[in-house]
């Protein structure tokens, strides 16, 4: 089990490389739907449905990954995305305090233990983020563990275990941009901030992240639409 962190996933720097990632269907797929911006991509174990004027996605499935690059470091990240998630976290999650509760957008710590036989894995901090407040936009789970490659190996065997599969490369970013959480210029724009190396590059990548080329678009859009308007 290696880890799938968008960092590596999104492949070249190539645009059209990574317009075709983003529309692409993954092996799993069960209908077409259509998402913001009038971009089509058929997606598995989902279904759609209209928010805030766009169709964003609902996946059926809770996919887990290591969230963070390979190598050994103080912390590891694993990431749970999907329905599941906050059912998972509370089967494997024993919280320091018996009486804590997972609450969104907190931390908590305590220990992930093995299902079947109790054994402590790990001491860690678990967050848990509710839908739609999260990075892809669904329940969302990161467990933040010791940064070795076997705790962080053990415990997403765990997590899968429990009930989740394993993330298709660059598949966190894939969902927040098909549940409408960030355009295609900001989905592209998180390589570009991982990838950087300058600072105006990095200023570059954090302000399409935030927005700021798609906000352009939409108001030369919007001029066009109103110069068609005038002539018709």
């Amino acid at each position: 089990i290696r880890p799938a962190t968008d960092s590596e996933n999104f492949g070249n720097h190539d645009p059209s490389t990574r317009r075709r990632f983003f529309n692409s269907a993954p092996p799993h797929c069960v209908a077409e739907t259509e998402i913001p911006k009038n971009l089509l991509c058929a997606l598995p174990g989902s279904d759609s449905r209209v928010a805030q004027g766009f169709h964003v996605m609902i996946f059926r499935d809770t996919i887990a990954a290591i969230a963070t690059p390979l190598g050994i470091g103080g912390i590891g990240i694993i990431r749970i995305s999907g329905p599941g998630a906050g059912t998972i976290a509370r089967r494997l999650f024993r919280p320091g305090r018996p009486t804590a509760e997972l609450k969104s957008h907190r931390l908590c710590h305590g220990e992930i233990v093995d299902t079947e036989t109790g054994a402590v894995l790990d001491e860690v901090l678990l967050s848990f983020m509710k839908a739609p407040g999260s990075y892809t936009g669904e329940e969302t789970v990161e467990i933040s563990c010791h940064g070795g490659p076997l705790v962080l190996r053990t415990v997403l065997e765990e997590v899968l275990r429990a009930g989740a599969r394993p993330a298709d490369r660059g598949e966190f970013t894939r969902r927040a941009y098909l549940n409408g959480r960030l355009d295609l210029s900001q989905a592209e724009a998180v390589l570009d901030i991982i990838t950087a190396q300058t600072q105006p590059g990095l200023t570059a990548a954090v302000g399409r992240l935030r927005g700021n080329l798609s906000g352009r678009i939409e108001e030369i859009r919007g001029a066009i639409i109103d110069l068609l308007a005038g002539i018709e």
